[in-house]
């Protein structure tokens, strides 16, 4: 017999003995990784929030109530999201999955105002820096939540704008659904570990605990709906809340229920200092940087508008 023979039969008798070859692993995830090249930022899967609309009573789900809208080409699939079309303002439509709420761990946010003026390309300015967007045309808030949804092991981003960003993060009197949890939750657990027996002064970060985000309803569940805009502009939408917001006294057990455990606190908190990068990509000198870029390359453009090259993750227009 020969070794090549010899070779099949071994093969034979350990597949039938249980033992069979183990899959082969793809060539790439065996690379010798020794360099950081990372020009376009860490790039995230984008959950977009969707307004509910009163007038959609009869076409019901997303439309009606509002919620998560995650298209069908990042193929990603939280568990819970079914199947919807997205309609947009232009009448364009896009397939993907639709879920009312998510629960899950906030790891950190960022946001900042974009302005389109008349005439121009659209823009982006720091939190800090509305007088400067204001100067140039209308602000509009953008708020984005780097979040990791029941279900999934790797964080999405969760997009926002205008009174909804407002709603998500805060702003001036409004306290937002990040700040009030940060405050009631987070918060909470870091004054308790400062007491008892054994104090300890830690201050816990806002992805040790998981918290449900979803549209404004009733206590029947219906939605319930907001006045935003100015003038003839002004419609109803559901705004972003807190559904599970302790209706009680916050106490250890309440908290304690919320707590992400030992294994997910570890793997959210690297993620949070991964994510450190994406944070810095709305600072004001950054910003600042690209609105530079932008200029330049406006003058240079050909007649016609047109222009090259796709956004990074931190430039999607959300």
């Amino acid at each position: 017999m020969s070794e090549k023979d010899n070779d099949k039969k071994k093969g034979a008798a350990a597949g039938a003995n249980g033992n069979a070859k183990a899959p082969e692993v793809p060539a790439f995830l065996q690379a010798d990784i020794t360099i950081e090249d990372r020009t376009y930022g860490p790039q995230y899967p984008i959950v977009q929030w969707t307004n509910g609309d009163p007038s959609k009573k009869k076409e019901g789900g997303l439309a009606h109530h509002g919620g998560f809208f995650i298209s069908a080409e990042q193929q990603l699939k939280i568990p819970g999201a079914e199947p919807h079309v997205l309609i947009t303002r232009e009448g364009e439509e896009i397939q993907g999955y639709a879920i009312r709420d998510l629960k899950g761990s906030a790891i950190s946010f960022r946001r900042s105002w974009q302005v389109t003026p008349p005439k121009g390309l659209s823009q982006r300015f720091g939190n800090n820096e509305y007088d400067d967007a204001l100067a140039l045309g209308k602000p509009r808030g953008a708020a984005h939540v780097l979040f990791v949804p029941e279900g999934l092991d790797e964080p999405v981003v969760l997009t926002f704008r205008g009174f909804t960003a407002r709603a998500m993060v805060g702003m001036a009197k409004d306290r937002g659904v990040i700040p009030m949890f940060g405050q009631l939750v987070v918060g909470g657990a870091s004054r308790l570990a400062r007491q008892g027996a054994n104090p300890r002064k830690v201050n816990f970060p806002t992805c040790a605990f998981s918290l449900v985000i979803g549209p404004a309803r009733g206590a029947d569940g219906s939605p319930v709906y907001e006045d935003v805009g100015e003038g003839e502009a002004t419609s109803k939408v559901t705004m972003p809340t807190w559904i599970d917001q302790p209706t009680g006294a916050v106490d250890a057990s309440v908290i304690n229920s919320r707590y992400v455990g030992a294994e997910k606190l570890a793997r959210f908190q690297s993620f949070y200092t991964e994510a450190e990068e994406w944070v810095a990509e709305w600072s004001p000198e950054k910003l600042a940087a690209r609105r530079s870029r932008t200029v330049k390359a406006a003058a240079h453009a050909p007649a016609d508008g047109a222009a090259s090259g796709a956004p990074g993750s931190h430039e999607m227009p959300f």
